[in-house]
């Protein structure tokens, strides 16, 4: 390859990787206006070139925060968040072919499993806390959620599917365990020909 193919091939890689830098950006502060506005508290975005997620040494604080269209709120502090993707795949045999056709038809939604507790003080059973949550679940709408893994992913809003609140899992009275399973939303504007 000549000197004069080279130097094309660095100023074109330099300029794709600009262009990228610029995109992911961009892109970065609408996601992070998007989350304030829905939530009105500022969100912090993820940025795989400082790798956030170390937090300079210290464990990193997991929080979650879930929300309803009409304000009411709860903060779930250290949860573990569980995301699932899946594709929706037809696959078609063809005669005297090894294999199959992959049609890939659209994506479905995400599975989102938000593990976690709620705690109160020492002695004292959480049932504020619990009562708020369950008034959250028990919208007929999506809710709202915020978080810097689910982010990531761009997931806004979630659907609840099911919850399992086991006293049998405890190990403190002031701590109460549970699992969350949703699926993730998106708004969608239908126009409607009269």
């Amino acid at each position: 390859m000549s000197s004069n193919n080279t130097k094309i091939l660095i100023y074109a890689n330099a300029a794709n990787a600009a262009r990228l830098v610029g995109t992911s950006l961009a892109m970065d502060a609408v996601h992070k206006a998007q989350h304030t506005a829905a939530l009105k508290t500022p969100v912090e975005i993820f940025d795989s070139y400082s790798d956030r997620l170390t937090n300079d040494g210290k464990l990193f604080e997991n929080t979650v925060v879930l929300r309803t269209d009409d304000g009411t709120e709860i903060e779930i502090l250290d949860a573990i968040v569980d995301i699932t993707k899946n594709k929706k795949i037809v696959e078609t045999a063809l005669v005297n072919r090894a294999g199959q056709v992959k049609e890939n038809i659209q994506q479905e939604d995400y599975t989102v499993i938000i593990k976690g507790s709620l705690f109160n003080e020492k002695d004292r059973f959480p049932y504020e806390k619990l009562y708020q949550l369950n008034k959250i679940l028990s919208e007929a709408r999506s809710i709202n959620v915020a978080s810097v893994y689910t982010c990531i992913f761009d997931i806004e809003k979630l659907v609840f599917k099911n919850g399992t609140f086991n006293q049998s899992s405890w190990q403190y009275f002031n701590v109460m365990p549970f699992t969350l399973t949703f699926s993730s939303d998106t708004e969608y504007d239908f126009l409607v020909n009269e």
